[in-house]
């Protein structure tokens, strides 16, 4: 049983594993995994009939429409997380401008929700996905996720088979932190401890 005095918000951050550990111009050395941990995410969500914000990652979008398809036809909201997953991306860049123009073109849709590929969050909001839903034990992110109204996660967080390589910048090991085979176990066990609300 969720909590109910508040529903909350879920987000999926679609990158690929790769996306925020590599700088562009070496993302085709690497293997796409995304379409799996994709395909994992929508039906699980579909069982629970819990619908998500999708911030899609231009890269992704224009490899992969057939995916973006599929989220709009689950009824799913699409938001643009930029193209290149660098630091110092923001809203009405070029970079959004992109990816809103590519989610347009694939789904007719106009595109109005924007969230940066990097933390540009309250530390409260921040506690709710990331490295922290990998680390933090479930009580604590249900009790954040309660406290802000958001969760998130990204499809790469349940792909325990991603390539260990090491990151562009050291800071950027922490993209391995947490991972584990519980972690598909535990963002069940959060979809239903927790009352969601449409995007």
């Amino acid at each position: 049983m969720g909590y109910q005095s508040s529903r909350c918000i879920l987000e999926v951050h679609w990158e690929d594993w790769y996306h925020s550990i590599t700088p562009p111009d070496r993302w085709r050395e690497y293997d796409d995994r995304i379409e799996e941990p994709t395909d994992w995410l929508l039906t699980v969500l579909a069982e629970r009939g819990i619908h998500a914000t999708w911030y899609c990652l231009g890269d992704l979008v224009e490899r992969y429409p057939h995916l973006v398809r599929r989220m709009v036809l689950a009824g799913h909201t699409l938001g643009s997380h930029g193209y290149y997953h660098r630091e110092g991306e923001r809203e009405h860049d070029l970079s959004d401008w992109q990816t809103r123009q590519l989610l347009q073109q694939i789904t007719g849709q106009t595109i109005t929700h924007y969230t940066s590929p990097y933390w540009s969050t309250t530390p409260r909001r921040g506690y709710c996905g990331g490295v922290f839903f990998r680390l933090l034990p479930l009580w604590v992110l249900v009790r954040a996720a309660h406290q802000s109204g958001v969760a998130y996660v990204h499809p790469w967080e349940f792909d325990l088979d991603q390539p260990r390589i090491r990151p562009e910048r050291l800071v950027y090991q922490r993209h391995y932190w947490g991972l584990s085979t519980s972690l598909r176990d535990k963002f069940k066990h959060l979809l239903d401890r927790l009352t969601w609300r449409e995007p």
